[in-house]
C-alpha cells in the first residue's frame, strides 16, 4: 500500500474562533500564524523526505497527463504552451519501474486521457492533419488504433472522459463543444456547442466525472467557470466562483474539490454538483496548485523555486507536508491505488516523474479487442455540417456510377486554382466524399500524379504555402490513408523542408501527411523506410518533423527505439541490406 511520510507534529487544524473572541484573538493570531498556517517555517521544521524520481523522458521538457492503465503509469511528453512540437506517449511499468516510449500522437500536445470500456483513449489536443476534425488514439495496452471525431469545427480534443457509460470528448476550434460516443469511439454525436461571438474563442479544457455528472472547465469570452453535463444538458456548476484561476479537481468523499486562487491566496472549495462551498479560506503564503484524491486523503502539490512540496489532508482542512520534490518543476499530481505520482519539468530539460509505487496492486484484466474505428467514418463523411455543398447519397460499392460522378467532381476542384484557397476546403470535401464511396487502390494515386495549379497562397495571417498544388497532394494523401488503399510515393516523405516559419506555426505540406499516411497504411518497403530514416537523420529539419518520421517507424517496425533518433539510423544500417524492396 501507499506509505506517506510521517505526519508533521507542528501542523494544526485551522482555527475558527467564535465571533465574540475575534477582537481578543486579533492581536494573538499573528504570533500563532507560524504554527497554524501550512508551509510556515515551523511546519517544515521536521522536513519530509524526498519523493523519488521514477522516470526522465525526452526530448521534450514536460511530462503531463498521467493515468494508470493495466499496471502501467501512462503519461505524455511534450513542450507545453507552444504551437508546434510533438506529443509522445510513454509508460512506466509499475512492477519493474522501467519506462518505455509507447506511441507518437501526431499532435502538438496531448489532451486529458480516459479509460473507457477496457481501453485507454489518448486525445490529440492539437492534431496537425485532419482539418476541422478531432483525432485520438486508443490502446488495449498492446495494440493501437486511431480514430476521428468528425462533425466540423474541431481543431482540438482537449479531454476525454467516461460518463453514464458514454465516452465524452471536449472539443473545440473557435467554439467549445461536447461530443459523445456510445460505441467506444466509432461514431460521435455533437451534443453541445457553446455560444461564442464571432472572432472570439471558447474552450472546455478538462473533464471531471462525479456520479452521473461530468464537470468541465469552461474558458470563454464571458469569463472562466465550471459547467456541469447531466445527460445532454449543460449548465453552470452552482455556487462555484466564476472568473477565478483554479486547479484541477479531485473527487473526495462524494464531492469534487479544487483550489481557487485570488490575490489573497489560495482557498479550497468543494461541490457535489448541486451546490458549492468554500472549505478552507484563502491563505496568502500557501499556494498549492495541483490536487489529487485517493484512499481517504487529499493530496496537493505546491511549487517552490527549488522544487516543491506534496501536502496531505485527511479532512480537507488540516494539511501536513508529506514529501519534498527536488530536481524540477511540478505540474500535476495523481493518487491511485497503484501509487502517488507527480509530473513536471526536469531541471535537465526532460520530462520528470516523481512517485511512490504501491507495494500491492490488483492484476490487470485480460485486454479488450480494439474496435474498428474507421467503420464510423462512412456515415460521418456524409454529415450535413461538413457537406452542405457537396453531399451525395451513399454508394454501395466502388463499381457503381456514383463513384465515377464523385471522381469527376474531385477532378473538377483539383483543376480549379480557386479551390486551393483557404487550405483547399473544397478539395477536402470532395476527397471525403470519395473515401465514403469506397475507392479502388489507384483512385487517389492516379490523381496524385497529375499536374495541379501552381503559385503561392496565403490562407490566413502570415501563413504562406509556396506551392498551392501541394495542398491538393496533402488532401489526396489524406484520402488514401482514410480509405486504406494505395501507396504513398516516398518522394513526398523525402521532399526538402523549406517552408518559412509563421507565427501560428501551421503547415499544410504533403511531407506531413505522407509520413502519417504510410504509418496508417502499413507501408514499409525499403524505399519508404529509406525516406523515413533520411527524415529522422536530417538535423536541419525541425525536431517535431523528425519525430513524426520516428513515430511512423515505431508503428511500422518493432524496435523499441521510440524517440532515439540516432538509434533509428544505426538500426537501419544493419537492417537495410535484407529489407524487402517491395511491400511485404
Amino acid at each position: 500500500m501507499l506509505q506517506p511520510a510521517p505526519a508533521c507534529q507542528n501542523c494544526r487544524k485551522p482555527a475558527r474562533p467564535a465571533a465574540r473572541w475575534r477582537r481578543v484573538l486579533a492581536g494573538v493570531l499573528p504570533l500563532l500564524a507560524a504554527f497554524l498556517i501550512p508551509n510556515s517555517p515551523a511546519t517544515l521544521a521536521d522536513e519530509p523526505p524526498l519523493l523519488p524520481v521514477l522516470a526522465r523522458v525526452g526530448p521534450w521538457p514536460s511530462a503531463s497527463n498521467m493515468i494508470v492503465f493495466r499496471d502501467r503509469l501512462w503519461f505524455a511528453n511534450a513542450r507545453l504552451g507552444v504551437n508546434h512540437n510533438s506529443a509522445e506517449i510513454h509508460s512506466l511499468d509499475l512492477a519493474t519501474g522501467a519506462a518505455r516510449h509507447e506511441r507518437h500522437l501526431w499532435s502538438q500536445a496531448a489532451g486529458q486521457p480516459a479509460v473507457h470500456a477496457g481501453l485507454l483513449y489518448w486525445p490529440g489536443e492539437d492534431p496537425r492533419l485532419h482539418g476541422d476534425w478531432g483525432a485520438f488514439q486508443a490502446t488495449n495496452g498492446t495494440d493501437w488504433g486511431w480514430g476521428l471525431i468528425p462533425g466540423g469545427g474541431i481543431f482540438h480534443v482537449h479531454a476525454l472522459a467516461e460518463a453514464q457509460g458514454r465516452l465524452v470528448g471536449a472539443v473545440s476550434a473557435w467554439k467549445a463543444g461536447l461530443a459523445v460516443s456510445r460505441d467506444r469511439g466509432i461514431t460521435w454525436q455533437r451534443i453541445y456547442t457553446h455560444p461564442t461571438p464571432d472572432r472570439r474563442v471558447s474552450r472546455i479544457t478538462d473533464l471531471y466525472p462525479l456520479g452521473d455528472n461530468l464537470v468541465g472547465d469552461l474558458r470563454a469570452p464571458e469569463g472562466r467557470r465550471l459547467v456541469r453535463l447531466l445527460g445532454d444538458s449543460v449548465t453552470s456548476l452552482p455556487g462555484w466562483p466564476q472568473g477565478r484561476r483554479y486547479s484541477n479537481l479531485g473527487q473526495f468523499r462524494g464531492a469534487l474539490y479544487g483550489f481557487v486562487h485570488n490575490d489573497a491566496g489560495t482557498a479550497l472549495w468543494r461541490s457535489d454538483t448541486a451546490s458549492s462551498q468554500e472549505v478552507l479560506a484563502a491563505r496568502g503564503d500557501w499556494r498549492p496548485w495541483a490536487l489529487a484524491a485517493h484512499d481517504g486523503s487529499l493530496w496537493a502539490v505546491e511549487r517552490h523555486a527549488d522544487g516543491g512540496t506534496v501536502w496531505r489532508s485527511r479532512d480537507a482542512e488540516a494539511w501536513e507536508p508529506a514529501w519534498r520534490l527536488a530536481g524540477g518543476f511540478p505540474r500535476q499530481i495523481l493518487a491511485t491505488p497503484a501509487g502517488l505520482f507527480v509530473a513536471g519539468d526536469g531541471d535537465d530539460g526532460h520530462g520528470l516523474i516523481w512517485g511512490q509505487i504501491a507495494s500491492q496492486r490488483a492484476p490487470p484484466p485480460s485486454p479488450e479487442a480494439l474496435p474498428q474505428f474507421q467503420a464510423g467514418l462512412a456515415p460521418a463523411l456524409n454529415a450535413p455540417a461538413l457537406h452542405a455543398s457537396a453531399r451525395v447519397d451513399p454508394a454501395p460499392n466502388a463499381s457503381t456510377p456514383g463513384l465515377a460522378d464523385i471522381g469527376a467532381a474531385l477532378d473538377e476542384v483539383l483543376a480549379d486554382a480557386a479551390s486551393y484557397d483557404r487550405i483547399g476546403w473544397n478539395i477536402r470535401r470532395a476527397v471525403a466524399d470519395a473515401v465514403r464511396a469506397g475507392p479502388p487502390a489507384t483512385f487517389f494515386s492516379r490523381r496524385l500524379a497529375r499536374p495541379r495549379p501552381d503559385g503561392a497562397v496565403t490562407p490566413f495571417g502570415d501563413v504562406v504555402i509556396p506551392d498551392r498544388g501541394s495542398i491538393g497532394a496533402f488532401w489526396l494523401i489524406w484520402g488514401m490513408a482514410l480509405a486504406g488503399e494505395g501507396r504513398v510515393p516516398p518522394r513526398y516523405i523525402a521532399a526538402p523542408w523549406s517552408v518559412p516559419p509563421n507565427s501560428a506555426e501551421k503547415y499544410f505540406e504533403p511531407q506531413l501527411m505522407a509520413i502519417w499516411a504510410v504509418s496508417v497504411l502499413g507501408q514499409r518497403d525499403r524505399a519508404t523506410l529509406d525516406a523515413l530514416i533520411a527524415r529522422v537523420a536530417n538535423a536541419e529539419d525541425p525536431l517535431w518533423l523528425r519525430l513524426d518520421a520516428a513515430g511512423a517507424l515505431s508503428s511500422l517496425v518493432e524496435t523499441g527505439h521510440g524517440t532515439d533518433l540516432a538509434a533509428w539510423s544505426k538500426w537501419w544500417l544493419d537492417a537495410r541490406p535484407t529489407w524487402p524492396v517491395r511491400q511485404p
